[in-house]
């Protein structure tokens, strides 16, 4: 299998906080979804892949190369949208386009006045005066227009209100519709992954709990709420996170269906994202 973006054994380390042996694989021709709570270490993950900072341990490639065989050709195939913008405020919207147009031989324009035009940004506008929702937009537009192979974006749709949130997501599908590009996300939005990821990769205080297939997740991991007493008549029954809450138990279970036979009395349901990221940061792991 191909990876657009390989991590391994990656520790960087700040006073405060630590990621530690993270290990990630971004498949070539997907979209991954990143998740975990604020702090958890997603951007930090997102910026050393970039080569932005510093990190102490580990082996990060991207297209089957370290930054140091080639970090410009390298990340003239990336296209990137960060929380922070690094656009100037007194720029019309038409000049932010064309400076990265002098530095990306593939812009697309045609691409840009089509996309601006169907979200109603006007290309006369400065940046300062473009709504939170408009500079999302359009960080994601410009990320997309020199046409890379992979696009490495940091809570993108945040600010977004849900029919733009929509519109992205279509436009990120049709990137990856050829099998030749990657997307590798993060979000707090989980609904957002649930819809287009193919894969999501979860973090929790700066290690990685799960890396898995979307489908897989959403197919045979399941959620059991059930009484104290129940809980302790299910003996040593296999599962990977458990919260004791006032008069009941939970527990994630990873084969739903085969709990739900060898225990037919107990309903086991079919778990969220977001309840598996509460589960990760408010239980114990098993």
């Amino acid at each position: 299998m191909e990876l657009a973006v390989s991590v391994k054994n990656l520790v960087v380390e700040y006073d405060q906080f630590r990621l530690e042996n993270v290990n990630i694989e971004v498949p070539a021709g997907t979209i991954v979804g990143f998740v975990g709570e604020n702090g958890a270490g997603k951007t930090t993950t997102i910026i050393a892949i970039l080569n932005l900072i510093h990190y102490q341990k580990g082996e990060i490639k991207v297209f089957g190369k370290e930054m140091s065989e080639g970090e410009q050709e390298i990340k003239k195939r990336i296209g990137v949208d960060l929380d922070d913008s690094f656009f100037y405020d007194n720029f019309k919207v038409k000049e932010i386009c064309q400076v990265l147009r002098q530095m990306f031989p593939d812009w697309d324009q045609n691409f840009m006045d089509v996309h601006l035009k169907k979200a109603g940004i006007d290309p006369q506008k400065k940046f300062k005066e473009c709504s939170m929702g408009m500079k999302a937009k359009l960080k994601i537009l410009t990320a997309v227009a020199h046409q890379p192979e992979l696009l490495i974006l940091d809570e993108p749709t945040s600010g977004l209100d849900p029919v733009s949130r929509d519109d992205i997501l279509e436009l990120f599908l049709e990137f990856v519709q050829d099998e030749q590009h990657t997307i590798l996300f993060s979000s707090h939005i989980t609904t957002d992954i649930e819809k287009i990821a193919d894969y999501i990769i979860f973090i929790h205080e700066g290690q990685i709990e799960l890396n898995i297939e979307k489908d897989q997740l959403l197919d045979t991991y399941g959620l059991l709420k059930c009484s104290k007493q129940d809980a302790a008549d299910l003996a040593d029954f296999p599962y990977e996170y458990h919260q004791s809450i006032p008069y009941a138990e939970k527990f994630v279970i990873k084969d739903r269906q085969g709990f739900q036979k060898e225990f037919p009395d107990l309903t086991v349901e079919r778990i969220t994202i977001d309840e598996l990221l509460l589960m990760m940061s408010k239980g114990e792991r098993a």
